[in-house]
This record gives structure tokens, C-alpha cells and sequence, in this order.
């Protein structure tokens, strides 16, 4: 019997949780596979090491990716042009040219486009797949401006805009204006009294100018924060696929600021995963050696509490039509804070070696770690080899040799 749409937040909640647990990426094979590519990329030991024998461990992943890298820098990231639209006809010229600029600008000025690819490479070669996220992001300037010395005209003209809050006023009487010259007298007409004039007032104001504005960013995903059904051969036609990231309980109510965020209601997203923890421990294990992170370590002050942030994005039929839609459904625990229909998801995925029909391919790592072992083996026979036959022991029968004498 097949499952029925959802139709509550409850239902929806319920479909993200089976899909989140069944997700590529979760605590699976794909998991510790690359926790163990990042230990030989870092050269650890294997765990078969004997004590007083070579602990020798080769470095042939990390070798391999550090060559490739700067290759494949110098074709995407060595140009002045990173994009370059061809336009199809003699009307195209201009909008293509316009195009060029702008997704350049975009790319390395407005976003730091050389690190994303760096990192972008690393992964996929490293991890299976690279994951970077393409999004627009709306957000709020707050600039502080300073005046001195204005009139109360220059005042009501700076103060008027519903964008500008008032931090600090001082008001104070200014210099007296100079006296106004005595109008000319009619012969026999009664001397014009002197007209008084008052000091004008002068403010001082701070004030915050907020503005509104927006621009695309565009951001590397870890590895072990993307998740995606097992089914889906591209990110295009898969049926879920989700940006899983820790966020502090100050970070979310400064990102949803309409939203209440009760303890209790959030509860169930709180860090608590070792599967999750693996891959972290696995990606600082080298300088920090033998340290058990405390991912998700709720004993410190409230607003410093960790929690999941699902992003996710599915295919579900919400509205009831019979046809499901993609829609971006953000949730905290037991809690949805959005939901809304989408048109795209916002993911790229490269993969070095991609295999037809799958979505993770082949890693670098995963083409060489068996060489590296085997290097590793080698090597330390090799060594124990030397150090036996330039530091021989001897071996002695018991009772049929003078231990003294020997």
C-alpha cells in the first residue's frame, strides 16, 4: 500500500525524517569511506602497527591530489575570464558581453571564487563528490551616520526617512543670527522699534541607516552536511536531497526573527549524531590528535545550544493536485520554520571518476589507497630488515650458554 501525500506539518516532518535516515551520506558505507580517505590523505596509521617494529605510513594520496590540483587550477582559475557567453546571432553581441562581466564579477569579486574552486576540487577528489551551494541572499545593511551643527529644516530632512533611527540627539541654542538691517524712515514717521530675534536651535544626531539589499552566494557544502537519496542518479532528478548544518540557538533566532524558538519545540534537532561527529573527527583528526570533539555540547549557556538546521528540498504532493511539486522545507527538531515552493535546487556536484546511473562516483583517493598501503607494507619490511642487520640480537638457549660470559 503506498503512502499517503502528506498533509500535515506532522506528515511532512515524518516524510524528512525517513528520507534524512535513508540518505546517501548517513552514517553508510559512503561515510566511513571517506572518513578513511581522510585518514591516509593525513597519513595516519593503519592500526595494524607493532610495537618496536617500522610504523612507516606512505603519503601517496595526499601526493596525488596535491599534483592534480594545481593543474586543474591553472585551467579554471588562471584566465582572466572564468565564463565567456557566445552569443548566437549579431543581436546577442551586447547581452553576451554584458553576461561575461557580470557572471565574472560575481564569481571572483563579489564571491572568492578561487577558494571555492580549491576547495570544490578537493573534495571531489578527495570525498567522492564536491558539493558547492548557489543561492540569493537577501539581507540588512545597518550603517552609522554622524551630524552635527543642523537646523531643525536639516534635521526634519535627514530624520524623515522610515529607514533612519534615531540613536543619539542633543539639542542646544546656536550662534545669535546677525541683526537685520533698519528699514529707511519716511520723513515725520515715528522711529521703527529694533525686532527681537531669538538664537536658532542646533542639533546634534547619530542615527542608523537600514537598507535592504541582496546578492548570490556561493559556498562550498562539507561532505558530510549534504545528504541525498539513494535512488537519484543527479542532484536535477533527485527526489530529496538536503543541506544538513549545526547552528547555534542565537544563530537561528537571528536568522528567523518572526519565529518563537521554544527549547522544548526544538529539542529533537539537537547535536547528537556520531555519525555525523565521525566525519568531523575524521577532517580534524591530524592537529587534533586524540581530542573527542564536544559536538553539540548543550551544558554551555542557552543561546550557545547546537542544533540541526534541515534544509531539505523534495518532491512532495502538498497541495493535493496529484502531481508533487519541489518544494524547500527549512526544520529544526519537531519545528517548521518555511515552506515553500522552489523552482531549482540550489546544488553542483563534480565528481572525478563519475560512474553511469549513480550519483557518487570515484574518488582520487579511492583509485590509490591500496597503493599506498601496499607502499606502506614494503617500506616497513624493508626497514625492519635494516635495522635487524645493523642491529642484530642475539639468541640464546637457555641453560646451554654462561649468560656472564655472553
Amino acid at each position: 500500500m503506498k503512502n499517503e501525500a502528506p498533509k500535515t506539518d506532522e506528515d511532512l516532518l515524518a516524510r524528512i525524517d525517513g528520507e534524512i535516515t535513508d540518505a546517501l551520506g548517513y552514517g553508510d558505507t559512503i561515510s566511513e569511506q571517506r572518513n578513511e580517505a581522510m585518514r591516509y590523505y593525513y597519513g595516519e596509521p593503519f592500526g595494524n602497527e607493532v610495537d618496536g617494529r617500522s610504523q612507516y605510513v606512505d603519503r601517496t594520496v595526499q601526493d596525488t591530489i596535491e599534483w592534480i590540483k594545481p593543474s586543474l587550477m591553472r585551467v579554471f582559475a588562471s584566465g582572466d575570464e572564468l565564463v565567456q557567453f557566445v552569443p548566437k546571432s549579431p543581436e546577442d553581441v551586447g547581452m553576451a558581453e554584458q553576461a561575461t562581466d557580470y557572471v565574472n564579477y560575481v564569481v571572483r569579486q563579489d564571491n572568492d571564487g578561487w577558494s571555492v574552486m580549491y576547495n570544490w576540487f578537493t573534495d571531489a577528489l578527495l570525498q567522492k563528490n564536491g558539493i558547492v551551494k548557489v543561492w540569493w541572499n537577501e539581507y540588512e545593511e545597518v550603517e552609522r551616520e554622524e551630524y552635527r551643527n543642523l537646523t531643525d529644516v536639516e534635521l526634519e530632512a535627514v530624520v524623515q526617512n522610515k529607514d533612519v533611527e534615531i540613536i543619539e540627539h542633543e539639542s542646544y541654542e546656536g550662534d545669535m543670527p546677525p541683526p537685520m538691517p533698519q528699514q529707511p524712515q519716511m520723513p515725520g514717521q515715528p522711529p521703527m522699534p529694533p525686532q527681537q530675534q531669538m538664537p536658532p536651535m542646533m542639533h546634534d544626531v547619530v542615527v542608523h541607516r537600514t537598507s535592504k539589499d541582496g546578492r548570490i552566494v556561493i559556498d562550498n557544502v562539507p561532505p558530510s552536511e549534504f545528504l541525498i537519496n539513494r535512488e537519484a542518479k543527479s542532484i536535477e532528478d533527485a527526489r530529496f536531497t538536503c543541506h544538513r548544518v549545526r547552528k547555534t540557538l542565537s544563530e537561528l533566532r537571528e536568522m528567523y526573527p518572526d519565529e518563537d524558538f521554544d527549547v522544548e519545540d526544538i529539542s529533537g534537532g539537537t547535536i547528537d549524531s556520531d555519525n555525523w561527529s565521525a566525519g568531523n573527527q575524521a577532517r580534524h583528526s591530524f592537529d587534533n590528535s586524540g581530542y573527542e570533539f564536544p559536538w553539540g555540547d548543550n551544558s554551555q549557556e542557552e543561546a550557545l545550544s547546537e542544533y540541526w538546521l534541515h534544509e531539505s528540498f523534495l518532491r512532495t504532493d502538498w497541495d493535493g493536485d496529484g502531481i508533487a511539486e519541489l518544494r524547500k522545507v527549512c526544520s529544526v527538531g519537531d519545528k517548521i520554520i518555511a515552506n515553500d515552493a522552489v523552482d531549482t535546487v540550489p546544488f553542483i556536484s563534480i565528481t572525478p571518476v563519475k560512474i553511469p546511473h549513480k550519483f557518487f562516483g570515484m574518488s582520487i583517493a579511492d583509485l590509490v589507497m591500496d597503493l599506498q598501503r601496499i607502499k606502506s607494507t614494503l617500506m616497513r619490511n624493508l626497514l625492519d630488515n635494516a635495522y635487524n642487520q645493523n642491529y642484530g640480537r642475539y639468541a640464546v638457549l637457555e641453560g646451554q650458554a654462561n649468560l656472564d660470559d655472553l
